[in-house]
């Protein structure tokens, strides 16, 4: 650039390369050692330690004796120790003449040219005898590479590891220092900076310091580089002329304690700053930059914040609006939604809005002084559009938990409008179909027909009976179930009604009965109705009576063979006590004679009272002749009744001797055949009893066949009332049972096809399961029997195989023995 400078010292390391490989340095004379006199490693050490000792770079082990091989050179980089151990036989470089004459006699050219390579390039300079050794070869190597690099332009990286693991993301920094040193960088750097550090274009340092100077050396400045503008440089101005113009008035801007015009030089194409003169002019520069960038910035910063403002306004407005809509803030007219609720839609559209809104203003820069009101309006404002969703989601709802919840919420933000007004009603709706189905589901086991019509009434008032007017899914359902248990008991009512209607005809049939059994049962059943009236009450007292009497015509009946005073007295003391003196009292019609009989009895035994004895015996006899007579119409009456199901009662009643005076030989025969009839369906209703309830078809089939064998296989013949329920039962228990045997005889045909198909597969846990299965089902066969003998022998040859498997690779005489010795064990090898 032909700016002078002054010579700069910089470190030379010229002697440690003489040392190595000057005249009489440590390669030559190793090539000396290879070549010449031979002389061994241990020579050769003593030998450079003898000519190299006084040397600055050479380094002499403390101790030789001990180690005879090793010496040291301080190099640029550091000292490094050298074992000359096998130095000399490794410098040797001669090829074997066998090798030469193979490549000399080759047809490939490329060998033939290393063959005259070996034979022209072999002898090396300054080595003895002209032989090539490493050394020399090294040396001429590098010759050739200096004088490569003096003839070209050479360019350097420098590559510096930061670390010792080569690892990503660590520093060293004294490894880092150390290779800066090592590698000459430090003297590279200490080399510029003795110099210009600082080196631009002409025109681009007129440029940058241009505004240093007043506006009259400007236009000087400006006029001198021939600029095309009155202002700046322009691109066709002259650079060096500007240049050297601003560098001339830099001592008017720059103190002189920081210029020195050594600190500058002008050269042919750039402008040369030394460091210090170079921060002195960026610190003018940036003196002179404050006063203009403040205005720019000034006028900057108005034009940004009128321009912010207007969103502001714009994001305060929206921001007002929503707030008022959301009834934190009365502003412009606006009404609250939340007075006014029709979708939630409208509220959700505003809260949007209302996010966008306050998303913007939260990235201005001038800061909304409502901004904390408007976030609290928007926390309130989200509340009620998310009770607006979720009144709008579930405005058909049957959740009433949910949805009077969801009102209570909406109250407590003061909501209204038709959304909340809709889910109030619907909310009422589904409350009261609540109530009412409730009442539906507890109709259908209402054993009272008044209390079921009253729950059907009150849905029906409530609009319920269509099936439309339910909202909830399984009110039609409660109401039709509802419907048909009034049903059953408008039914139940009226077999009630026939129930007490024949029930007051059996009463009235044994109301001069004798049949204590009948009696007791009529007016159980009478009691299981809640019947009251006179019918039942003369039955009762008649059973009462009979109750009494019934035991104390057994003890009468053994008076005549009793011989103790004081027991017939106690009997007779007990029937006047129950006015069974007088013959009228008695129901029984043997009973007066059985008096009379008592009476003789106490007269024969008891003479001490026999004038009142005797007495009491002619009244006795006299009531005797008075005694009841039982009448034709009344036995006609029993004998006719369907219900007089009491065998012993009728026994009892025709055992009496009186019975054939008194109802004549064709009456008493009917009876004893009436009797007869309701004996042999007694003992035919006790296995229908049975059969009712038993779960093998072979025994209910004997029974039906038993039934149909005594001719009451028809319900109309039956005189016992539960005969004809009974063979019904009977035969619907048939019926299911043999659906039942049908079903089971399918799935053991499944299960023996089954069995078939797995007879050719290997699955030992589907076998199992499938034999369980027909064990329990009782399936027997030559398949179930195949099908086991195969999961037998699986069982047994899966282990097998696997120890087999194992066999093939395994090295143990004694083990494979084994295995065969079980092979063998378990049958024939096919």
């Amino acid at each position: 650039e032909g700016v002078p400078i002054n010579q700069i010292a910089y470190k030379d390391n010229q002697d440690i390369l003489d040392l190595i490989e000057g005249k009489g340095g440590i390669l030559q004379t190793l090539d000396d050692a290879t070549t010449g006199v031979k002389l061994t490693d241990a020579q050769y050490t003593a030998k450079l330690i003898r000519e190299h000792d006084k040397h600055a770079n050479f380094v002499k082990p403390k101790f030789v004796a001990q180690n005879p091989l090793l010496f040291g050179v301080k190099h640029y980089a550091g000292e490094v120790m050298y074992t000359t151990e096998a130095f000399i036989e490794k410098n040797e470089s001669q090829q074997p003449p066998e090798v030469v004459e193979l490549m000399d006699t080759s047809d490939n050219p490329v060998l033939k040219d290393l063959t005259h390579e070996f034979e022209d390039g072999g002898k090396a300079k300054g080595a003895a005898h002209g032989k090539k050794t490493v050394s020399s070869s090294f040396r001429r190597s590098l010759q050739s590479l200096i004088q490569r690099l003096s003839d070209a332009e050479a360019n350097f990286v420098r590559c510096i590891k930061p670390n010792k693991e080569k690892v990503p993301v660590k520093f060293e920094s004294t490894q880092v220092v150390d290779q800066l040193r090592l590698s000459g960088a430090m003297e590279t750097v200490k080399i510029r900076q003795s110099g210009f550090l600082i080196r631009t274009q002409h025109l681009d340092f007129a440029k940058r310091y241009l505004l240093l100077v007043s506006k009259e050396d400007k236009a000087g400045l400006l006029k001198n580089a021939k600029s095309s503008s009155n202002f700046f440089l322009s691109m066709n101005s002259d650079g060096y002329a500007a240049a050297k113009t601003l560098m001339s008035l830099l001592p008017k801007v720059i103190p002189a304690e920081k210029f020195k015009e050594t600190d500058m030089a002008c050269g042919k194409t750039k402008t040369f700053l030394r460091s210090d003169l170079y921060r002195a002019l960026e610190e003018a520069r940036r003196k002179a930059l404050t006063g203009p960038a403040i205005k720019i910035q000034a006028l900057a910063r108005g034009y940004i914040t009128r321009k912010e403002m207007k969103v502001v306004f714009e994001i305060n407005n929206a921001l007002k609006e929503c707030t008022a809509q959301a009834g934190e803030l009365k502003w412009g007219g606006v009404a609250p939604l939340k007075n006014s609720m029709r979708r939630a839609t409208i509220i959700q559209d505003c809260l949007t809005t209302m996010d966008i809104q306050l998303q913007r203003a939260l990235g201005l820069t001038i800061k909304l002084p409502n901004l904390p009101l408007y976030i609290r309006a928007r926390a309130k404002f989200a509340a009620q559009a998310t009770i607006a969703r979720q009144l709008s989601d579930n405005k058909s709802s049957t959740n009433v938990p949910l949805m009077q919840a969801l009102i209570a919420r909406a109250a407590s933000h003061s909501m209204q409008g038709e959304l909340v007004d809709s889910c109030v009603k619907r909310e009422g709706v589904v409350a009261k179909q609540f109530r009412l189905r409730r009442i539906l589901q507890d109709s259908a086991y209402y054993d009272v027909l008044e209390d079921a019509e009253s729950a059907i009434s009150e849905a029906q008032s409530a609009g319920l009976d269509k099936k439309d007017s339910w909202v909830l899914s399984d009110g039609p359902d409660c109401w039709a179930s509802a419907l048909r248990r009034r049903e059953e008991l408008q039914m139940e009512h009226k077999e009630r009604a026939r129930a007490i209607g024949d029930l007051e005809v059996q009463m009235k049939a044994v109301a001069t009965s004798l049949d204590l059994t009948t009696i007791e049962v009529l007016l159980v059943q009478s009691s299981a109705y809640n019947m009251k009236g006179d019918l039942v009450d003369a039955l009762s007292q008649r059973c009462d009576k009979l109750r009494v009497q019934i035991p104390l015509s057994k003890e009468l009946k053994h008076v005549v063979a009793c011989d103790d005073a004081a027991e017939l007295d106690d009997i007779m003391a007990k029937m006047d006590g129950q006015g069974l003196d007088v013959p009228a009292t008695w129901l029984l019609p043997e009973g007066p004679m059985l008096y009379a009989n008592l009476a003789h009895a106490v007269m024969d035994l008891s003479h001490a009272k026999g004038l009142r004895k005797r007495d009491h015996t002619l009244k006795a006899a006299t009531k005797k002749e008075a005694g009841p007579q039982v009448e034709d119409r009344e036995l006609a009456d029993i004998l006719k009744s369907g219900q007089d199901d009491r065998i012993k009662g009728f026994k009892a009643l025709l055992g009496v001797e009186t019975m054939l005076v008194v109802l004549g030989k064709p009456l008493l025969d009917k009876l004893m055949e009436r009797c007869g009839s309701i004996e042999k369906q007694a003992c035919i209703l006790r296995s229908l009893q049975k059969g009712a309830v038993t779960g093998n078809l072979e025994e209910l089939n004997g029974i039906l066949l038993k039934v149909a064998k005594a001719g009451l296989d028809n319900a109309d013949v039956w005189l016992l009332p539960e005969g004809a329920r009974l063979l019904a039962r009977n035969h619907n228990r048939q019926k299911k049972l043999e659906e039942d045997a049908q079903n089971l005889a399918n799935l053991k045909g499944d299960i023996l096809a089954q069995l078939q198909q797995i007879t050719s597969t290997v699955d030992i846990p589907a076998m199992k399961a499938l034999l369980a299965l027909a064990d329990v089902y009782s399936v027997k066969g030559k398949e179930h029997e195949a099908v086991r003998d195969r999961c037998k022998a699986l069982e047994m040859q899966v282990p097998l195989v696997e120890a087999l498997f194992a066999c093939g690779v395994t090295d143990d005489e004694a083990h494979l023995k084994q295995v065969m010795a079980k092979v063998q064990e378990a049958g024939p090898p096919q």
